[in-house]
């Protein structure tokens, strides 16, 4: 199971997923202590200038031994491995104003099982459905052994 972590205000959906996967990494940091450490990685919201990419917008120092920041393509057979945190970007319910961040957890039945930090619960969608709202996905990765 992962941690379920409720976000603080509401543009902080994607520090609160944050805070979930790091949780899980055994490094407890809140989202505001992640907002206050890195704030040019939330300043910019969701995506980056193009608004279908992250990349260029996130800017985290190493922390311990946590990688973040590689993007990855996202499928129904896309495969993580034990120690890997996904964080996926869409466009919340298809609606292009509402850009929204969610933790993966895990697809079963045709189903994709997400926490939805804004009430910090797992919820899920149909993933035929919920795969036309991703703009990206975001891995986060552990080197402990």
């Amino acid at each position: 199971m992962i941690s379920l972590v409720r976000q603080n205000s509401s543009h902080l959906c994607f520090a609160a997923c944050l805070e979930s996967v790091l949780t899980d990494f055994c490094y407890p940091v809140s989202q505001t202590d992640l907002v206050d450490r890195y704030p040019d990685s939330f300043s910019v919201g969701l995506v980056g200038g193009n608004g279908n990419s992250i990349e260029g917008s996130l800017r985290f120092d190493k922390i311990s031994d946590i990688e973040i920041g590689e993007s990855i393509s996202f499928s129904p057979t896309t495969q993580f491995n034990y120690g890997e945190g996904v964080i996926i970007f869409v466009r919340w319910e298809g609606d292009k104003t509402k850009k929204h961040a969610v933790r993966f957890h895990r697809v079963e039945s045709g189903r994709i099982y997400f926490m939805e930090p804004s009430e910090g619960v797992i919820d899920s969608r149909p993933f035929s459905e919920f795969s036309s709202w991703v703009i990206a996905a975001l891995k986060v990765t552990t080197n402990a052994s």
